[in-house]
């Protein structure tokens, strides 16, 4: 599905850089969630990284934009 949006960027105001873990499942939970405590990837082995979810190991790479992508962090 598709949703155009629009953004505006405040003069002066440079994009704060973040990093965005992406984690393809469903869920049943719809609350808040202290993420940043527990999903903190860290270097593994051939440029992997390494973290875990509810103790279950999880293996990633980071992937840049392919050129002329903007990547956007909605809040």
């Amino acid at each position: 599905m598709a949703v155009p949006v629009r953004v505006r960027v405040l003069p002066g105001a440079p994009p704060e850089p973040l990093p965005v873990q992406l984690l393809p499942c469903r869920i049943q939970h719809d609350g808040p969630a202290p993420v940043a405590a527990f999903l903190r990837p860290q270097p593994g082995p051939g440029g992997e990284l390494w973290a875990s979810f509810r103790g279950r190991r999880l293996g990633g790479r980071e992937l840049p934009l392919p050129p002329g992508y903007t990547g956007v962090v909605l809040r």
